[in-house]
């Protein structure tokens, strides 16, 4: 029999106050697990620098219309 389960890991991290604050603000805003939100962040950021690795731009659109293109570092 073939195991097709998702694998998981555990691990320890440590956190820079500035991302620590993040991480909570995030939490309370979407009422989510620290397992939770960090699962999230790390998708989006491996979507987001995928995208960005093969040429797209991460532009906000403001609800007035005006753009800005956000350039992670």
């Amino acid at each position: 029999m073939t195991d097709t389960a998702p694998k998981s890991h555990r691990f320890s991290i440590t956190f820079k106050p500035a991302a620590l604050d993040a991480l909570e603000q995030v939490m309370a805003r979407e009422r989510l697990s620290q397992t939770d939100a960090v699962n999230r962040a790390v998708q989006v950021y491996d979507f987001i620098a995928h995208r960005c690795a093969t040429g797209d731009d991460l532009v906000l659109r403001r609800p007035d219309g005006t753009t800005e293109t956000v350039h992670i570092i």
